[in-house]
């Protein structure tokens, strides 16, 4: 009897739970039932497959390809994308698309990054190693340097006006800009951090700065062809 297409369904369908009958009338109907997720759904929710002898396969589409750590499957995902969100396996939730990269948003890979610096001897040498060749490449300026932007701004931030702490690139170093008087601007912690690479203009506009007119001298007298093409976005 098991060995019979008949034999086979009810043994299947013993497997399953459920009457004979019942197993029978869903099978003729076109539904198939997940093994893995334990839900009867339609032949077109499971991909087709040659080298089955149902001709697809045993998962369904939801289940085949199922993540082994805890998220969202992949038709999800697409599914969400169409609505510009992503998802973040740091903070387990959804983001806006454009937050999100590498599959978490920037708190959460800050917060690895840390960790992982705490943790990882190897990973901490090799950010020594850049920070030590990013200094020998751009460094500070000099006392004089120094001495002449403090006089320009008057050791206050060239963006908001607080006491300045620290040196931003007006064209950042990514962007091809050089540590030299000219595209070099006293600036406060906050505001380097906030900016990083950003283009200056968008950056102000992002953060609701009004340039001041010191600092639109500064770019004007200081370099024409250089950070004044670039906050015009040209």
């Amino acid at each position: 009897m098991a060995g019979t297409r008949t034999g086979g369904l009810k043994q299947a369908a013993g497997h399953a739970g459920i009457p004979y009958e019942e197993y029978k009338r869903l099978r003729d109907s076109g539904h198939y039932l997940c093994p893995r997720c334990h839900s009867w759904k339609p032949v077109s929710r499971f991909h087709r497959n040659a080298a089955h002898p149902m001709g697809h396969n045993s998962y369904c589409e939801d289940c085949a390809y199922m993540r082994q750590t805890p998220g969202p499957s992949k038709r999800q995902r697409r599914e969400m994308a169409k609505r510009s969100e992503a998802w973040c396996s740091g903070c387990q939730s959804w983001l806006a698309q454009a937050t999100v990269r590498r599959g978490k948003c920037r708190p959460c890979w800050n917060a690895y990054a840390r960790d992982r610096y705490a943790t990882s001897p190897g990973f901490r040498e090799r950010c020594k190693q850049r920070t030590t060749k990013r200094r020998q490449e751009h460094p500070k300026p000099d006392d004089r340097e120094r001495a002449l932007l403090e006089e320009d701004f008057g050791g206050r931030c060239a963006y908001c006006g607080q006491p300045a702490t620290c040196y931003d690139h007006l064209r950042p170093v990514s962007h091809g800009g050089q540590a030299e008087r000219g595209n070099l601007v006293p600036v406060c912690r906050p505001c380097n951090s906030s900016k990083k690479a950003k283009r200056l203009d968008a950056w102000l506009k992002e953060k609701g700065i009004e340039p001041s007119q010191t600092l639109l001298d500064y770019i004007v007298l200081g370099y024409v062809n250089g950070p004044l093409l670039y906050l015009e976005g040209k």
